[in-house]
């Protein structure tokens, strides 16, 4: 075997060198192409998803909860509108739930509960609502039938002192619901401003209409579709 001289081994150091190169750059193309190329269509979906299930931690407090909200009365096909009260500090679910409810959202893994109290055109009603931010749809859709299943039990009311809402507690709750819309649960308690004690029956119209028609409102502003991928935190 004869040895290479200084000028041979400079030559395989040069054919090494570029073959290196060629082999990294090929790799650097795939990077990128992986970086730049679109996203498909099931991972946009999915995008979506992770994107309306984290938006209440992007939202602010005033797109959650807006200063007025309209629904429509059942029986009488009237707009209304609900006045913002105010709106409490994020909660753990189980700390402002009747303990019934708490358990089964706890077990469910609800991460945070936002509530508000809306007065409506009237100001004789007076509604908390709870949106409780659930794991996923599939979460919310699976605990929506254990909470309707407990009796005159749901969300703690939100009294304001000072407001017109100072006398509305949880004694004065006469009307309690929930509904569902993506992975978020809704739940409201209505009942009158005055103070009163009553137990109405569930199928009150204007105090259904009111928790049910803003209730719903509230779900869609939280579920309504964008892009996705527009989002800085969200990966398409």
């Amino acid at each position: 075997m004869t040895s290479q001289g200084p000028r041979g081994r400079a030559a395989v150091l040069a054919v090494l060198v570029i073959v290196g190169l060629a082999a990294a750059g090929s790799g650097g193309y795939g990077l990128y192409g992986q970086l730049t190329r679109h996203a498909t269509t099931a991972e946009a979906a999915a995008a979506g998803r992770q994107e309306i299930a984290t938006r209440w931690l992007r939202m602010t407090a005033g797109q959650v909860f807006p200063a007025t909200v309209p629904y429509t009365g059942t029986a009488s096909g009237t707009a209304w509108s609900a006045r913002l009260i105010g709106i409490a500090p994020r909660a753990a679910c189980a700390a402002v739930t009747d303990p019934a409810i708490g358990a089964v959202l706890e077990r469910a893994g609800c991460r945070a509960m936002l509530r508000a109290t809306y007065a409506d055109t009237s100001g004789a009603l007076m509604a908390t609502f709870g949106i409780a931010a659930m794991p996923s749809t599939a979460a919310a859709a699976g605990t929506l039938p254990k909470v309707g299943a407990i009796q005159h039990a749901g969300v703690d009311a939100a009294g304001f002192p000072g407001t017109a809402s100072g006398l509305f507690g949880n004694p004065q709750r006469a009307v309690f619901g929930a509904r569902v819309l993506g992975p978020y649960l809704v739940f409201f308690s209505v009942g009158f401003a005055d103070g009163r004690v009553t137990h109405a029956a569930d199928n009150d119209t204007p105090l259904l209409d009111l928790g049910d028609g803003v209730a719903m409102a509230l779900a869609i502003t939280l579920n309504t579709v964008g892009d996705p991928c527009r989002q800085k935190d969200i990966r398409c």
